[in-house]
């Protein structure tokens, strides 16, 4: 389980997808917790390689062209957007009143965005808008992707890399930057909201005490190997491990039908 956390943020790293989204299907296809208490496992653990994220971009200058501004967009979009999906959350468990049909829009949610973020990568990546990274879109982007975030209990970073390279025109790398900066905002909110909300009693913290050092260390085990990669490499990487996740959300979403 541990190694799970480990492999999981040390590839987010690599190619900025975060973690999160092979986290929650791999805990959904093991069915151990509460489809709540899964949310928050993946959470604690992208917040801290996202700490780790952002002290190696910092350190290494990596991420240069994020002025403070467009930080501050990025932070505050991030912490609205994932405030309001962890409100969407809760409502549809209160609404539905059984876990299974959330846990299933959450993963047909996720086939569709991910197969849409393959598809562009693979055949449609010279579509671009080649916008400005001006303050306003940063913040409704990341207000959308960080309500996504947390509504799917994930980082979302496949989706995340998608939607800043069409809108930007960045290459996967460079986007990468900027999903982390996302994912660290959103699932700070769910970490807090989760421990201002008392939703943080469920969790098993012998467990938390385990993710998190594993976290840390993938995360500067995948600063390591990213120094190496090229963009071409990231991009491959990127795109297996999401075919992967399509792959493992469509075998969960089968067996909970069944």
């Amino acid at each position: 389980m541990l190694s799970l956390f480990f492999l999981a943020t040390c590839i987010g790293f690599l190619c900025g997808i975060g973690g999160g989204v092979i986290i929650k299907p791999a805990l959904d296809a093991l069915n151990v917790h509460s489809l709540s208490t899964i949310g928050l496992y993946p959470a604690s653990a992208l917040f801290t390689m996202s700490m780790v994220s952002l002290y190696k971009q910092l350190n290494q200058k990596e991420s240069v062209f994020l002025t403070t501004t467009h930080f501050l967009s990025l932070g505050t979009g991030g912490i609205i957007g994932g405030f309001f999906g962890n409100h969407l959350f809760d409502s549809l468990l209160t609404y539905f009143a059984n876990e299974q049909v959330v846990n299933l829009i959450q993963i047909i949610t996720m086939i569709i965005l991910l197969s849409t973020a393959v598809v562009y990568t693979e055949y449609f990546r010279h579509l671009t808008l080649n916008w400005r990274p001006q303050p306003i879109i940063l913040f409704g982007l990341t207000f959308i992707l960080g309500g996504l975030s947390a509504l799917l209990s994930i980082g979302g970073g496949p989706i995340n890399v998608f939607v800043f390279m069409l809108v930007f025109g960045l290459n996967t790398k460079e986007a990468g930057i900027y999903s982390l900066m996302t994912i660290l905002f959103s699932q700070a909110i769910k970490v807090l909201v989760a421990i201002i909300s008392g939703a943080w009693l469920t969790v098993d913290f012998s467990f938390i005490l385990f993710i998190i050092p594993a976290a840390i260390l993938g995360g500067f085990v995948g600063s390591l190997l990213k120094k190496q990669m090229s963009i071409h490499h990231a991009k491959i990487i990127y795109q297996l491990v999401t075919i992967g996740i399509i792959l493992q959300n469509v075998w969960n979403g089968i067996q909970l039908i069944h």
